[in-house]
């Protein structure tokens, strides 16, 4: 690898579900009882899943369309350190997830819910119209070594 970054994460808060411990009833991943520090790095991971339907093609179209929107709104927002996107094996038969580092609670927070296409297209999600699941989960980094991106996420 031409760079590695390892942690011990541990979530402090998660709801949703997610079909990746039991790909045949999707449900919660954590029960958290935890919450971070208002000032401490988070890595945050959130996911998205289907059910087998007629029109499955075309939202997974419109919600692509919306990560690729997301990802590029996220380009330079404050406070973040990285965003990376995982699929597994199997397309979308396990839930594909989003990974991403950030300063602290309130950049996080800034950038989901305050004005733009994410809390735009949240909306659309609460709504029902994108998918059939989808999880969040945030983790308070206990410890982590190497880079990532050239440096070290959790120093500011």
């Amino acid at each position: 690898a031409f760079e590695t970054w390892s942690a011990v994460l541990k979530p402090v808060r998660h709801f949703g579900e997610a079909n990746l411990l039991d790909p045949a009833s999707p449900g919660a991943i954590y029960d958290c009882q935890s919450e971070a520090a208002p000032d401490s790095p988070l890595v945050l991971i959130t996911t998205a899943g289907w059910n087998p339907c007629d029109n499955l093609m075309e939202r997974l179209r419109d919600f692509g369309n919306g990560v690729v929107a997301v990802r590029l709104a996220m380009t330079g927002a404050d406070g973040l350190h990285t965003q990376q996107t995982f699929f597994f094996p199997g397309g979308v038969k396990i839930d594909p997830m989003t990974f991403t580092f950030w300063r602290n609670f309130a950049a996080t927070k800034e950038f989901a819910y305050g004005p733009g296409i994410h809390k735009s297209l949240l909306m659309r999600q609460r709504a029902g119209e994108l998918a059939d699941r989808t999880s969040f989960t945030r983790f308070l980094p206990v410890r982590g070594e190497g880079t990532w991106h050239g440096r070290d996420p959790l120093k500011w």
